[in-house]
């Protein structure tokens, strides 16, 4: 897969259009006005080691997401780490 294909699918899914609809294959909102939450977010609930995946609309490569896990990892390490390791953190894949 040519590296093209991640370097669009990387910046896609950093912008609202992407995260909230064809890179994450959900509507625009993660979660619905009765409180009911998109498929992308209600994987991780349900299991945070089982992926949400999603075909890549441009390369047809099947990417695993695993939203509820990445999220649950960062909160702990900004609760129970000090600042010297925080250093150390991966960046966020998604920018809120």
């Amino acid at each position: 897969m040519p590296n093209g294909f991640n370097a669009r699918h990387k910046f896609s899914l950093k912008t609202c259009n992407g995260c909230h609809a064809r890179e994450t294959n959900t509507g625009f909102t993660h979660v619905g006005p009765t409180g009911a939450l998109s498929p992308f977010l209600a994987t991780g609930v349900a299991n945070m080691f089982t992926p949400y995946n999603v075909t890549d609309p441009v390369s047809g490569l099947v990417r695993p997401f695993y939203e509820i896990r990445d999220r649950a990892q960062h909160l702990d390490s900004a609760a129970n780490q000090s600042c010297v390791f925080r250093s150390f953190d991966r960046l966020s894949a998604s920018p809120h």
